[in-house]
Formats: C-alpha cells, structure tokens, sequence
C-alpha cells in the first residue's frame, strides 16, 4: 500500500498523458490523478496523443514526465503510439493498460521497452505504485543531473549555485528577495525549457506565497534588471524560460 502523501511529494510537480478510449475512465483517472501532478492531459486514441505530445514539446520544451495509454483504441493503437513515441523520446516512462493478455501484445511491449503493464480493471493500489516505481526513477535521474551543474554559468561573470541557492557576480553574493531567489531557482531546475505561468504559480503557492501573473511579470522584470541582458526569455501567453551560456 503506497503512502498517498509521499506518492504527492514525488507527483507535484511532474506532467502525465492519459490515453483512453473508453470516456468513463478516461475521465475517472484524469480526476483522481489531477489531485496528484501537477499537470494532466487527456487524449482518447494514439493519433491524438502523439499531436498532444508534440505539441507540449513544441510549448514546453520538455516531453510528458509519464504516458498512460490504453492498447486496443481507434484511429492509432497504444503499441503503435509507444513505437512512435520511442522515435521521438527513447527515455520516455510508459505505462500500459490492457484487459488483453495475448503473448502477441505483451512481446511487442516487451521490445518497446514499457516502463509497466497495468490489467484491466484496474485497481488504484496498483496504479498509483507503478505510478510510485517511475517518479523515483524520475527523481534519481533528476538529481544525478543536477549533482552534475552545481554552477549554472548566466554570462558575464553571473552564475548560479544551485546547492546554496545563490546568486553570485565575480565571485561576491548578489542580494535578492525570497521570491526572486524562488524565481530564479525555479528558472533555473527547468534549464532551457519553458516554465508556464501555470508552474510559477503553483511553486509559489508550495512556499505559502500567492502569486497572479501580475506580480509573475514584476518579479521577471526585477530579475531581468540584475541579470546579464537576454537570459530570460518571454513566451507570450505561455512562460519564460532561462537560457544560460552553459553548465559547469
């Protein structure tokens, strides 16, 4: 039996695509799993998953944190949406749902590397741990990469400690307020991807600070008047997004 509020801590702020069919459950997961991510899209066959997938990358610059998808839908099964998906991503955590058991489907699984196979129906117990085994997966490599760019070059001699959550310019600590040191540390984790309005929102809300995107375009503004000119990027409607010279 998987710890509901430690499942949270590792959820919160990760993306899932659900992929079904069948309305009913489609619905029914998308509002259990809601409590959980911090993000979750729906799709109702493999065709439009694969439009939805590229499209958030396309938005985001980052791929689905994890895919949940059916096997028997129209238009695009799940095993050839899985095949598509390991073409554009061969990292991509996917979980299977299936009231099949036919040796033909689990050996094509099998080749295409799925992350887990859930039957049908499905018990949420056994969901929300294959859901647990890939968030930590998710965590370990998440934290082997940050281990590896303890210092974020900015440019012009600014750079980022991520391990003291400090701001430094030839070597002396730039001063910032609790909120743009919230700012830039979130910037900062979504490296080169796009952190919506949404996200920025949401990490403030987990610090107890309540945040419009009013105050969210205040605190760009700050940031942007200590930081060397074009670090941060606006994508209108969307978010921002860091884009350092390079890790280190």
């Amino acid at each position: 039996m998987i710890d509901l509020k430690k499942l949270l801590t590792q959820t919160q702020k990760l993306s899932i695509l659900i992929v079904e069919d069948y309305k009913p459950l489609l619905e029914e997961m998308r509002n259990i799993l809601s409590d959980y991510f911090l993000l979750v899209d729906t799709a109702s066959n493999g065709r439009e998953a694969l439009e939805l997938y590229r499209e958030y990358h396309d938005k985001c610059g980052e791929y689905y944190d994890i895919i949940i998808s059916d096997i028997e839908m129209p238009l695009m099964d799940g095993i050839e949406l899985t095949r598509e998906l390991r073409e554009i991503n061969k990292e991509q955590k996917i979980i299977i749902l299936s009231a099949y058991t036919d040796s033909r489907y689990l050996l094509s699984l099998i080749n295409l590397s799925i992350s887990q196979f859930i039957p049908k129906p499905i018990e949420s117990d056994t969901l929300f741990e294959a859901i647990y085994r890939l968030t930590k997966e998710i965590s370990v490599t998440d934290s082997t990469q940050k281990s590896s760019e303890a210092i974020v070059d900015l440019g012009e001699e600014y750079i980022w400690c991520r391990d003291e959550l400090l701001l430094k310019h030839q070597d002396k600590v730039v001063k910032l307020s609790r909120s743009l040191s919230l700012l830039m540390q979130l910037l900062v984790e979504k490296n080169h991807s796009i952190c919506t309005n949404e996200y920025i929102v949401r990490h403030f809300y987990e610090h107890d600070i309540y945040m419009g995107e009013d105050n969210i375009r205040n605190l760009i503004y700050r940031l942007r008047r200590i930081l060397p000119k074009d670090t941060i990027e606006s994508h209108y409607g969307i978010g921002y997004k860091i884009t350092p010279m390079n890790n280190t």
